[in-house]
C-alpha cells in the first residue's frame, strides 16, 4: 500500500514537471512574454484560466507578427511563404509548388494571382505542354525578399528544429491536447502558422486589424 502511495507520488511530480516544461517550451518557441498577466506567480488563479491566457497569447502573437509582416513588406504570410519557395526551388509548375507548400493547388493558384499583380512573379506555358504552367520569381520579387523580415513561422521552425527530440515530442502532445479539448483534430489545416484564409489579400488582413 505504501508502494502504490509512492507510486502515485512520483507519478503526479512527473507529470506535473511534464506539464510545467511543455508551457515553458511553447512559450519559448511562440516568443511569448507575459504581458497580459502575472499568472505564473498568482496563486488565485486558476489552471484553466492560465491556459486561456497562454492561447490567447499564442494567438496575439501570431495575429500581430502577421499585421507587422503586411506592413513591412504588403504582404501575407502565405504570400512570402510562396516567394520564397520559388527563391529556394527557382521555377516551378503549379502542382509542385503546392505540393511543397503543402498546400490545395487551387489555393496556391489564388496566391499567384495577387502576386503576378504585384509584379513579384512571373507565370508562363510550357512550350511543351500547354497544359502545365511555370511560376517564378520576377526581379521585383528578389528585390523585396532581400528587405523582408524574418517571419513568426520561420522563427518558430528553427527554434523547434534546434529542440532536443523529446522536447518537440513534448510539445506536440501539448498542442494535440488542446487542440483536442477544443475539437479542433478534424479541422484541415495547412502547416502555416498563419490565421484566416490564407488566400486572402493583405488589404483584406489588415481591414481585419
Amino acid at each position: 500500500m505504501h508502494s502504490n502511495s509512492n507510486d502515485n507520488a512520483v507519478l503526479c511530480a512527473t507529470t506535473f514537471t511534464f506539464s510545467a516544461h511543455a508551457t515553458r517550451c511553447i512559450r519559448r518557441l511562440y516568443n511569448v512574454q507575459n504581458t497580459e498577466s502575472s499568472f505564473a506567480t498568482d496563486p488565485t488563479m486558476s489552471k484553466s484560466q492560465s491556459a486561456l491566457i497562454l492561447i490567447r497569447q499564442i494567438i496575439r502573437a501570431t495575429d500581430l507578427h502577421d499585421k507587422q509582416l503586411s506592413r513591412a513588406t504588403g504582404l501575407t504570410l502565405p504570400q512570402l511563404l510562396t516567394l520564397q519557395t520559388l527563391q529556394e526551388g527557382g521555377s516551378m509548375t503549379i502542382g509542385k509548388l503546392a505540393r511543397e507548400l503543402n498546400l490545395a493547388q487551387a489555393t496556391v493558384t489564388s496566391l499567384l494571382d495577387r502576386l503576378e499583380k504585384k509584379h513579384l512573379i512571373e507565370r508562363h506555358r510550357d512550350s511543351q505542354d500547354k497544359r502545365k504552367v511555370w511560376a517564378c520569381l520576377s526581379e521585383s520579387g528578389r528585390q523585396l525578399l532581400l528587405s523582408a523580415p524574418t517571419s513568426l513561422h520561420d522563427l518558430f521552425i528553427d527554434k523547434f528544429e534546434g529542440m532536443e527530440q523529446w522536447e518537440q515530442s513534448m510539445v506536440i502532445t501539448a498542442l494535440e491536447r488542446v487542440a483536442g479539448i477544443l475539437n479542433a483534430l478534424d479541422i484541415d489545416a495547412a502547416p502555416v502558422l498563419d490565421i484566416g484564409d490564407l488566400a486572402r489579400s493583405s488589404a483584406e488582413q489588415d481591414k481585419g486589424a
